[in-house]
């Protein structure tokens, strides 16, 4: 059977696209079908906050969202709205769209809806999943030039397809299992992270198999090791290109952005058409070392070794 022939007779055109012929296209706030119950949140009495944990959490918008749950640092001891274990959190003010959900009862803000699925009907995994993959779509109709949100009657008519509930179950535990490998990785990574950060320590100010040391003024250092000043060690410190910058153009231009841990990475977003005596001056070389020399406490001093092949240059705050 050919591949063109399957995707005809098995696939149907929908207003969301193309989906399988069993699955319906339905809109969340469909009564009839009784599909999920919509909670806007409702911001209860500010006296009513505290750190102190009387009431329940209390989430106020995407602010206090993770990657699925949320992480509440208020808590409410006069609750208005409230959410239930296992429904669908969404930012319904700007930014809006995005969605966690609710791992236990907690207070909504304003901020924030609760999308309460029906347990015989819809997936609440595979309803986040399909919110968080289409989250863009909340971003188109949300109305306000300055500040945009969405309204319950957004969310009713937001149209989901609906696979029957156990191929949607299917569907939201391959996607879950992926979610678990990825953080095991992420916890993995950062513990590799961590031992670096100690090895970098240890290796660079007592190397490798020294017996003695002496105290300098940049800390206590093996006795053969030398202390210089960085400049009587380089054959060239400059400051970068200080011109307009170009969405397309001659050569590829580094700035801050692209250095990511450590490394100048792909892609490079801006050019610049300069001459060649110019090119010659700013070029970079393998092994070039980039220095954020002006940026805000988090970001001077960000640091990025060149490793990259081709012609480019670096711009002015490098």
């Amino acid at each position: 059977m050919s591949m063109e022939f399957y995707k005809e007779t098995n696939f149907k055109e929908t207003p969301i696209g193309e989906v399988p012929r069993d699955w319906e296209v339905v809109r969340l706030g469909d009564g009839e079908k009784e599909i999920a119950e919509i909670i806007m949140g409702q911001s209860p009495p500010s006296f009513t906050y505290n750190e102190a944990g009387e009431g329940l959490p209390f989430l106020q918008g995407k602010a206090e969202f993770g990657e699925i749950f949320p992480s509440p640092v208020m808590y409410c001891s006069q609750p208005i709205k409230t959410a239930e274990p296992n429904d669908v959190l969404i930012s319904v003010r700007a930014p809006v769209g995005d969605v966690n959900i609710a791992p236990f009862t907690c207070c909504i803000g304003r901020g924030l809806a609760a999308i309460r699925p029906s347990k015989d009907k819809l997936s609440h995994l595979f309803l986040f999943y399909y919110l968080k993959q289409n989250a863009k779509r909340f971003e188109n109709i949300s109305a306000g030039s300055t500040f945009k949100a969405i309204t319950k009657r957004d969310i009713e008519n937001f149209l989901i397809p609906l696979p029957p509930l156990p191929e949607q179950r299917a569907i939201a535990e391959v996607l879950s299992t992926i979610d678990e490998a990825i953080q095991k990785t992420e916890e993995v990574i950062a513990k590799v992270q961590r031992l670096k950060k100690g090895l970098m320590q240890e290796l660079l100010t007592k190397g490798i198999g020294h017996t003695e040391f002496k105290d300098t003024e940049i800390g206590r250092i093996p006795k053969e090791w030398e202390v210089v000043r960085l400049g009587k060690t380089l054959e060239i410190c400059q400051y970068g290109l200080s011109i307009p910058l170009k969405d397309e153009g001659r050569f590829p231009i580094v700035r801050m952005d692209e250095i990511v841990n450590g490394y100048v990475t792909l892609p490079i977003s801006k050019y610049v058409d300069i001459d060649e005596k110019t090119f010659k001056k700013f070029k970079l070389k393998k092994g070039d070392v980039l220095f954020n020399r002006t940026n805000s406490y988090d970001l001077v001093g960000r640091t990025g070794i060149f490793l990259l092949e081709g012609d480019f240059v670096f711009a002015s705050y490098l």
